[in-house]
C-alpha cells in the first residue's frame, strides 16, 4: 500500500495518542472555517448575518476575526452575500497562523514569497489596514491570475504582484529590504491526505519529499539576503515530513546564523518542532518551531518563526 511507509514515519514523529488524532483527521471531513474580510465587513455585521440565519457559529479565540460553522452550513454560506461579495474568505485553521505569527502591522514592508491564491496575502492586507506595501510573488501563470482575483475582489489594493519565480528574488530585488517575509514554501501537502480517497494521496513518495526540500532551500538561499538586519521571516508549510520542516531551518540557520523565534500559541493541537529524525539530529533550538498536528479542526502545518541578526 502507499501509506504503508508514510505511517511508518508518522509513528517516528508523534506519540501514540497523537497520532491517534492525525488518524482521525486523516479518516474525518473537517469544519468549515473562515475569517471575516475586515477591509469590506466587521465582526457585528457577520454574525447578525449569521444569527439571523440560525446559523450555528463559534469565534476562535486565538484566531482575530475568525469563526467555524459545522460542515453542513457550507452549502448555505457559499451561496450567501456575504460569500459572493467577499466579506468572508474560507480559510483553514492552520493556514490563517502562519501571518498571525508573521505579525504585520502598517509601515512594514512584506514580501509573500510563493503567494497564490492570495489566501494570507489578503490577510496580512487586513491586518495592516491596507495600508503601506506588500509584494506578492508567483510563477505560475494560472496560480498568478487566482492571486491578482483574489486581491482585486477583496480590496487588497496595497499588494504589487510580480509574476516570476522565486528563486531569482534575491537578483530582481538586490538592493531592496524587507522588514518581514512570508515563505509559505510548496511542499508534499500530506495535510490533504484523505484516507477515503485514493486521489488525495497518489503523489506521496519519499522522492517527492527530498525534491520539495532541494526547492525550499534554494527559494530560500534567495529570500534570506532581501531581510534587514533585526527582522524576521515566518516559514510554513502544509506538510509534516520532518525533511520540509526542522531539517530546512536547521540547514538555512547554520548558514546564515538566523536566529529561532519561539512561538507560542493557545491550541490544542500544537506541538513542539522535532529535534531528531532517522537518526538526524537536529538543534535543540527547534523546540522553538510549531507543528500542528492534522485534526477534524485543523490541517496539517509546520511554522518557523526565524530572525536576522
Amino acid at each position: 500500500m502507499i501509506l504503508d511507509k508514510f505511517f511508518e514515519r508518522l509513528d517516528k514523529i508523534y506519540s501514540q495518542d497523537d497520532v491517534k488524532i492525525t488518524n482521525d483527521g486523516f479518516n474525518s471531513e473537517r469544519i468549515t472555517s473562515f475569517r471575516v474580510n475586515t477591509i469590506k465587513s466587521n465582526n457585528e455585521e457577520i454574525e447578525e448575518f449569521l444569527s439571523s440565519n440560525k446559523i450555528d457559529f463559534k469565534k476562535i479565540d486565538f484566531i482575530e476575526n475568525t469563526y467555524i460553522l459545522d460542515k453542513k452550513d457550507e452549502f448555505f454560506i457559499k451561496g450567501s452575500p456575504i460569500f459572493y461579495d467577499w466579506k468572508i474568505y474560507l480559510q483553514g485553521i492552520a493556514s490563517l497562523i502562519p501571518a498571525i505569527i508573521l505579525n504585520p502591522i502598517t509601515g512594514d514592508k512584506v514580501l509573500d514569497v510563493t503567494a497564490s491564491p492570495g489566501s494570507k496575502t489578503t490577510q496580512i492586507c487586513a491586518m495592516m489596514w491596507n495600508k503601506w506595501e506588500i509584494i506578492a510573488c508567483e510563477k505560475n501563470q494560472i496560480r498568478f491570475d487566482k492571486l491578482n482575483h483574489n486581491l482585486n475582489i477583496q480590496w487588497c489594493n496595497i499588494a504589487e504582484s510580480i509574476k516570476m519565480d522565486s528563486i531569482n528574488l534575491k537578483d530582481k530585488f538586490k538592493n531592496w529590504y524587507f522588514d518581514k517575509i512570508l515563505f509559505d514554501a510548496p511542499c508534499s501537502a500530506e495535510w490533504r491526505i484523505n484516507l477515503w480517497n485514493e486521489k488525495s494521496y497518489w503523489f506521496w513518495t519519499e522522492k517527492n519529499i527530498l525534491d520539495k526540500q532541494k526547492l525550499q532551500l534554494e527559494i530560500f538561499e534567495s529570500i534570506v539576503p532581501l531581510l534587514s538586519s533585526g527582522w524576521e521571516v515566518v516559514y510554513s508549510t502544509c506538510t509534516i515530513a520532518p525533511e520540509e520542516n526542522e531539517e530546512v531551518i536547521n540547514t538555512i540557520c547554520e548558514k546564515y546564523g538566523l536566529a529561532i523565534e519561539e512561538i507560542s500559541l493557545d491550541f490544542e493541537f500544537t506541538r513542539p518542532g522535532l529535534t531528531e529524525f532517522n537518526g538526524k539530529k537536529y538543534s535543540e533550538e527547534m523546540k522553538k518551531t510549531l507543528r500542528i498536528l492534522p485534526s477534524k479542526i485543523s490541517e496539517g502545518f509546520f511554522i518557523a518563526k526565524l530572525r536576522k541578526i
